[in-house]
């Protein structure tokens, strides 16, 4: 599946150290078997699961490097912020921890992935501009939902001029943040 993806010119590859042995999977499937400069790789960092230090949160994104073997990562999304999970990723300082860590040349773009409202949306683009994107949940179905407000995010996040990084969805290889792989 790799191989056909790659060879209809698709680049981007979406994991999580959350999502149990789908790091180790990446790093057979495609890391081992492709030069490094051939797919843009993102992973997450769930914060909020099971850390009670910030030395919990950074074992994560070492633990995410280990496993996946890729070296760096092209798009690094702090995972699933809003409600009560946003607070991890600030009492933890991981933003200005993961910044460090993407002038290190480890990250190559810093964002987040969301699934709250467009108040928690709009509160948290304000407080940190430094985020170079955004995931949100947007498909057919969620745009006029209540519940989800996939339109309302993404009025919220182009207020702000954040790409949003696709979700569930393939990139064109040649092409950048803000290009094909997320939209304006």
């Amino acid at each position: 599946m790799v191989d056909e993806f790659l060879a209809a010119g698709f680049t981007y590859f979406d994991t999580a150290w959350a999502y149990p042995g789908s790091e180790d999977a990446i790093r057979q499937a495609l890391v081992e078997r492709y030069p490094r400069e051939k797919f843009q790789l993102a992973t997450k960092n769930a914060a909020w699961i099971n850390c009670k230090t910030k030395e919990d949160a950074i074992a994560q994104y070492e633990t995410s490097l280990k496993q996946s073997g890729a070296g760096y990562f092209d798009f690094y999304l702090l995972h699933n912020l809003g409600d009560s999970r946003t607070k991890f990723f600030e009492d933890f300082d991981l933003w200005n921890y993961f910044l460090n860590e993407k002038k290190k040349g480890k990250i190559k773009h810093l964002g987040f992935s969301f699934h709250s409202t467009p108040e928690q949306l709009e509160e948290i683009l304000t407080k940190h501009p430094e985020a170079e994107f955004v995931q949100l949940q947007i498909n057919y179905g969620d745009w006029e939902n209540p519940a989800i407000k996939s339109r309302e995010c993404y009025e919220v996040a182009r207020k702000h001029n954040k790409p949003q990084a696709r979700n569930h969805h393939g990139t064109r290889k040649g092409r950048k943040l803000g290009d094909t792989s997320c939209k304006r």
